[in-house]
């Protein structure tokens, strides 16, 4: 009988190599500004997005590999996300704003995921979709929430109900 190879995938990478990070910083920048494009697809025109998901995109991709690169697909997907920003004509002083949300909500849904469900999370009982729930849905899109507020020069409140509501809004042109 053959045995099934259980590690995970990330273990199985040869993400040690510069090459296959440099290669997966290439791809993660490209698919970040593509999923930026979906989000600002999916918008009404000079308002919020409320479905934004390009932090849900980064988020994946850093659970599926080792906590050593982060940093760097961290980097590359939020330059997709500034390059999209700025092409679109938002103001450099909006895109910044939403750069530092982006900065803050993307460690605070990857280290809670990472940290209280592992690097792969299973969702295979209530407690544990509740910790998901609590760091992916809650705390990250509320962070990004109270900074993203602030951009948008508007009544606070308000932009911060509808940046954080349903999933994490952002801007479009």
């Amino acid at each position: 009988m053959k045995s099934i190879d259980t590690r995970p995938l990330r273990d199985k990478a040869k993400l040690d190599s510069p090459f296959y990070v440099c290669i997966l910083v290439c791809i993660v920048a490209v698919l970040s500004y593509l999923a930026a494009m979906l989000g600002g697809a999916l918008s009404l025109p000079s308002s919020l997005s409320p479905f934004w998901p390009g932090c849900a995109f980064v988020v994946a991709v850093l659970l599926c590999v080792p906590q050593r690169i982060w940093p760097v697909l961290m980097a590359a997907g939020l330059a997709g996300f500034f390059l999209y920003d700025l092409q679109i004509g938002l103001t450099v002083r909006l895109t910044v704003w939403l750069f530092i949300a982006d900065i803050v909500e993307l460690p605070i849904a990857a280290f809670g995921v990472n940290n209280t469900l592992g690097s792969i999370p299973r969702l295979n009982s209530t407690k544990r979709l509740a910790l998901y729930f609590v760091f992916a849905v809650i705390l990250a899109p509320a962070s990004g929430a109270f900074i993203g507020a602030i951009a948008l020069r508007a009544s606070y409140w308000t932009m911060w109900r509808i940046y954080f509501f349903p999933m994490r809004g952002r801007c479009s042109r």
